[in-house]
């Protein structure tokens, strides 16, 4: 996180001087891990609404769908990747 935030700092000073974080996704979760769900404690009060609530969980059929050049939603529509990424959209949508 601190490089990316390196790196937006030096785009907005010579690139972009309105360049805004509009969302965080958290992605690869695993709420049976607690080193992710403290990174994403960490992330909501540092980022705080700027987090989305969509939390994509770790899946292996998204690692799948990418191996055989498919969208998830090509590859395997009911999985929790796709599920996680149709409301992942569904929220981006919400907050225009």
């Amino acid at each position: 996180m601190k490089k990316l935030l390196e790196t937006i700092d030096i785009v907005k000073k010579r690139l972009n001087k309105n360049l805004e974080i509009t969302g965080i996704i958290a992605t690869r979760f695993d709420s049976r891990k607690n080193l992710n769900r403290e990174v994403v404690e960490k992330i909501k009060e540092y980022f705080g609404n700027k987090l989305f609530n969509t939390l994509i969980r770790d899946n292996i059929s998204l690692a799948e769908a990418t191996s055989f050049g498919k969208s998830i939603f090509e590859y395997k529509s009911n999985c929790f990747g796709a599920k996680d990424y149709l409301n992942l959209c569904k929220e981006i949508i919400k907050r225009g």
